[in-house]
């Protein structure tokens, strides 16, 4: 019983080196902006705005964009 921690430490070590080499070699994505803000200036109550904004993935690893919202 008392060997049991001895083998599950380093056991628990070689896991998490593992662990962290593959989020590593897998990359990360960075989303590039070209402009953070925008104004419409004065719009009449009920007219519909559009504007699009130009989001780059600078990153090694595909960017996934899960939620917009305006603020």
């Amino acid at each position: 019983m008392k060997r049991l921690p001895l083998v599950i430490f380093p056991l628990s070590v070689i896991c998490l080196v593992i662990m962290l080499a593959t989020v590593h070699a897998a990359g990360t994505p960075k989303a590039v902006f070209e402009t953070t803000s925008f104004s419409f200036g004065e719009v009449k109550e009920g007219a519909p705005l559009v504007h699009a904004f130009a989001i780059l993935n600078k990153g090694d690893a595909p960017l996934r964009i899960e939620k917009v919202s305006a603020g």
